[in-house]
């Protein structure tokens, strides 16, 4: 492990310079503040500088005043979630252990601080420890958003077979998250029933690491991973917009692709979650209140991620219909990513029986997720799919013809 930036918080000498020789003699952890105050006199300002500093250990006394230490330990665990909180002390109750644990202590060290000791907590803190910011970017993985334009549109369809396609195809880490709080259906979509889900994920944030990620997630017989919605609405109602952001975040840099699968509704919760996305994926159908709607988010989205436009993925689509791909385009000044075909019984029966088309190499719909996946993850479209793609283009293109030179602008449609 390299040396890491670490905070002190102790009245004890001792325990500094403990600490001090330790670390040095190491070579993993340098103490960058230290404050000899009890917990009670620590400042705001004081605090702010402890975040400023951004620590990845810090070392509390439980010997000053236990149950302030253990305050301090919540606040820290909760306002600087990349930082674990290190416990000191000498013939600390067990009771107390318990309730630092649950404050979002990581580590107890006891007193006097031998280097042993140090080193054996350092190596156990060592596979908690999630990277820096600086440290994920070079190695976050891409989050990938997907919502409806409206109810209906067929977004978790497409989300959950997007991703099992998209494992299959990379072999890459893969985790579809539901971010449908009050009424997410992707467990149900792939016919599993998840023991945890995001809502125990939230919970337990302050203390999250990959190895307890791994008790909230199912993973559905494809390898795809799963984290849930609750089954209960109520309970989602719990989760604020800053724990989804670092929900999210934090995911990123365990997984190598993240699938979102978002409601309808533009509430905090679904902006926070936008603003961690690499690609947002806008599900429609071909309809004037779908086309609406979608302007409707594209503002919506310019404010939260401006430097990144939607990408309109055309679901049951079928070129006979009277608004054609290139209506489309027109009236959203965006081009069709993609585009699905219309097999409602086929994803019915799939819905129902919990057997995703994914599941089904001779599936239509699987086929043209394939050059889908190919074409998000930037590897080389196959020439037999490719073909495949480029069949319905002369219906189309014979289709456009027909249309009047003056562009069309759909009736009920802001231009």
């Amino acid at each position: 492990m390299n040396r890491v930036p670490s905070v002190v918080i102790s009245t004890d000498g001792a325990v500094v310079a403990d600490l001090k020789r330790c670390g040095e003699q190491a070579g993993t952890v340098d103490l960058v503040l230290e404050f000899a105050i009890p917990y009670r006199e620590l400042t705001e300002p004081q605090m702010k500088k402890i975040r400023l500093a951004s620590p990845r250990l810090v070392f509390i006394d439980l010997d000053d005043d236990a149950p302030t230490g253990c305050k301090v330990a919540r606040y820290l665990a909760d306002s600087h979630p990349e930082a674990l909180i290190v416990a000191v002390g000498s013939a600390v109750p067990s009771a107390t252990l318990v309730a630092a644990m649950r404050a979002g202590v990581s580590e107890f060290v006891e007193k006097p601080i031998s280097q042993p000791a140090f080193d054996e907590a350092v190596e156990r803190l060592s596979r908690k420890l999630a990277p820096s910011p600086r440290e994920r970017a070079a190695a976050e993985g891409k989050v990938l958003f997907f919502c409806g334009a409206k109810g209906g549109a067929g977004s978790t369809t497409v989300a959950t077979n997007f991703a099992i396609h998209l494992h299959r195809q990379t072999g890459e880490r893969v985790l579809i998250v539901d971010l449908d709080l009050t009424l997410g259906e992707v467990a149900l979509y792939l016919g599993i029933e998840p023991r945890y889900g995001i809502v125990d994920l939230a919970r337990n944030l302050h203390r999250i690491d990959e190895g307890l990620l791994a008790s909230y997630i199912a993973t559905h017989e494809s390898g795809l991973d799963v984290l849930s919605a609750p089954f209960d609405p109520d309970e989602g109602r719990g989760i604020g917009a800053d724990e989804v952001g670092r929900i999210l975040e934090f995911l990123r840099g365990v997984y190598d692709w993240v699938v979102v699968d978002a409601s309808n509704s533009l509430d905090a919760r679904m902006l926070a979650g936008l603003r961690t996305a690499q690609e947002v994926f806008v599900v429609t159908q071909v309809d004037v209140p779908s086309l609406r709607n979608i302007q409707r988010v594209r503002r919506v989205l310019k404010r939260v991620i401006p430097e990144r436009s939607p990408r309109v993925l055309v679901n049951r689509f079928h070129p006979g219909t009277d608004i054609t791909l290139k209506d489309v385009e027109r009236t959203l000044g965006l081009e069709v990513f993609g585009t699905l075909s219309n097999d409602y019984g086929t994803i019915a029966h799939s819905i129902n029986t919990g057997e995703p088309l994914a599941m089904s190499a001779s599936s239509a719909t699987g086929q043209e997720m394939d050059v889908l996946v190919r074409k998000v993850s930037g590897m080389p479209l196959e020439p037999e799919k490719k073909a495949r793609w480029q069949l319905k283009l002369p219906s189309l293109k014979r289709r456009d013809a027909d249309v009047t030179a003056r562009p069309r602008i759909l009736a009920g449609a802001e231009p």
